[in-house]
């Protein structure tokens, strides 16, 4: 059983197609064609057709990936970092409240999360920033 093509994944075929056809891989008469193709599909393996023998994004695969994969991580960081340290900040107070020794956990752990926070922001603004075109030298 397909699935059925929503309006906004029509819009993006037909904005790859257009893509392609300024990096000239189609001609005027092919994007035309595909165009309508595309904007008539209903299924999303119609669209896949319209785009089977172009070449993927691959990039942007990648940099949702790694978005995903990022922002899983920070927050199971940050989950462990509420467990442990909350555990130890229970413990100190549970057992007569001297010096507070969970500093001694809380305070680097609380740096290398700022700085995973820190780098992913880094990493997500990178990986969205357009590539830059390249000069054709003769």
């Amino acid at each position: 059983m397909s699935t059925r093509a929503s309006d906004a994944e029509r819009d993006r075929c037909a904005r790859a197609l257009r893509d392609h056809a300024a990096a000239g891989r189609l001609e005027v008469g092919e994007l035309e064609e595909r165009l309508s193709l595309a904007y008539g599909a209903r299924y999303r393996s119609e669209l896949r057709l319209v785009l089977r023998d172009l070449p993927g994004d691959r990039a942007a695969r990648f940099a949702r990936a790694v978005d995903r994969i990022d922002r899983l991580l920070l927050k199971a960081h940050a989950a462990w970092f509420g467990v442990v340290n909350g555990s130890l900040v229970g413990l100190w107070a549970a057992t007569g409240q001297g010096d507070f020794w969970p500093a001694w956990t809380l305070a680097p752990w609380s740096v290398v999360l700022a700085w995973h926070a820190g780098g992913s922001w880094s990493i997500r603004r990178l990986l969205r920033r357009p590539a830059p075109r390249r000069r054709l030298t003769a």
